[in-house]
């Protein structure tokens, strides 16, 4: 009997050993975070006394300012210091309050999520595959190009380009213009800057994350969220036959019933997809969100076909289990990776406290993965015939 309960203390000394050790792994990861946050902030704002430095002294920055300009993070993840009832990060607002104007303030806290780099080596997978399929260049337009990204190594097939980007972070907008030549830039929100329609030869980048919902009467889907909205006018915006590679959020995609990809499947070809998984674009600080990397082609009119990828089905690793066991809560995807689930990176998987689906990523090499996805999208691109339309109004 004693050794009984000597078993049982032994048992619960262990238990309690092993949940104090997880709080202490919690509380180390949750100061790391906070310094990683502290570490962003701090580095952001040095940035902005940099900018502040530059308009004052009216010059351009030196090689080694441009560098460090470059390495502006946006607000993705730090949410907190624009939230007034937050005291724990009040002196952090008030610092930033000190060399902000007013109105810029208002935009970045208002687009603080939406604030996140898009790495540049996913643009330069995106352009190998665009010069692979015959294509070259021509008018080219980022919707969302923050600090020039897209545009910082562009592949000499692309030398007779012209390039254009809009951007609605002011500080973003700011460094873009100090750090780049070659890109013809418009401050604002891309459903309020003018373009041509039939203009583009290109559009590349990647859209917000936001579901704020948009309402243009101009288009057949009249109301759409932020990512649909840009897909949407991106698409008038293209010469028929130019090419659309934007990153969008995954719910996109993956909406069931979608009147967007109903529209934008009667104006385009679907090239191909990838699915790309999270964290590929935060620094672990947030969101962390599954994105979509897609490849259209705009038609020459208006063509009803029937395509696998309008639709969403359920995702099951044995779909014949799951149907013999009338599991039908499984995870919805579009059909186009039902088709090819070689196109997606990772596992998709259902986070257990939120229920949101995400696709999570434990290779070694990301890079890697995604450079063996692309190359199985394969297509031939011929410049089309644009009624002389080489010209910007």
């Amino acid at each position: 009997m004693n050794e009984v309960l000597e078993a049982e203390k032994v048992n619960a000394f262990l238990n309690s050993t092993e949940e104090a050790s997880k709080e202490v792994d919690q509380a180390v990861q949750q100061v790391d975070v906070i310094q990683m946050k502290i570490d962003k902030y701090t580095n952001n704002l040095q940035i902005i006394y940099l900018l502040r430095c530059l308009e004052a002294e009216e010059r351009d920055p030196l090689q080694k300012e441009r560098a460090f300009l470059r390495t502006y993070e946006g607000w993705s993840g730090l949410e907190e210091i624009f939230d007034e009832d937050n005291t724990d990060w009040e002196e952090y607002r008030k610092q930033l309050q000190e060399y902000l104007y007013p109105e810029e303030y208002e935009i970045i806290k208002v687009h603080a999520s939406n604030s996140f780099r898009t790495p540049v080596k996913l643009f330069d997978l995106i352009y190998k595959k665009l010069i692979e399929c015959g294509f070259r260049g021509g008018n080219v337009l980022d919707p969302c190009v923050g600090i020039g990204g897209a545009f910082s190594n562009v592949p000499k097939e692309f030398g007779n380009s012209v390039f254009y980007g809009t951007e609605c972070d002011p500080i973003a907008y700011k460094i873009c213009m100090r750090v780049t030549t070659n890109i013809q830039m418009s401050y604002g929100e891309f459903k309020d800057v003018y373009y041509p329609d039939n203009f583009f030869d290109l559009v590349i980048g990647q859209t917000p994350l936001s579901d704020e919902l948009i309402f243009d009467p101009n288009y057949r889907v009249k109301q759409s969220r932020l990512p649909e909205h840009f897909l949407i006018r991106s698409l008038d915006l293209l010469c028929p036959g130019g090419i659309l590679a934007l990153v969008i959020p995954s719910y996109v995609m993956d909406t069931r019933g979608s009147k967007v990809l109903e529209y934008l499947n009667q104006r385009a070809v679907l090239l191909g997809a990838v699915r790309i998984p999270e964290y590929t674009f935060t620094d672990n600080l947030g969101p962390n969100y599954t994105s979509d990397l897609v490849f259209l082609q705009k038609d020459l009119g208006v063509r009803m076909r029937k395509e696998l990828w309008t639709g969403v089905s359920v995702f099951a690793e044995d779909f014949t289990e799951a149907f013999m066991q009338g599991n039908f809560d499984g995870i919805l995807i579009n059909s186009y990776f039902q088709s090819n689930p070689e196109q997606v990176i990772g596992k998709l998987q259902r986070d257990e406290e939120s229920g949101e689906v995400f696709c999570g990523y434990h290779g070694e090499d990301l890079d890697s993965a995604l450079d063996k996805a692309l190359s199985s999208i394969q297509f031939k691109y011929e410049e089309p015939y644009t009624d002389d339309m080489n010209y910007f109004i």
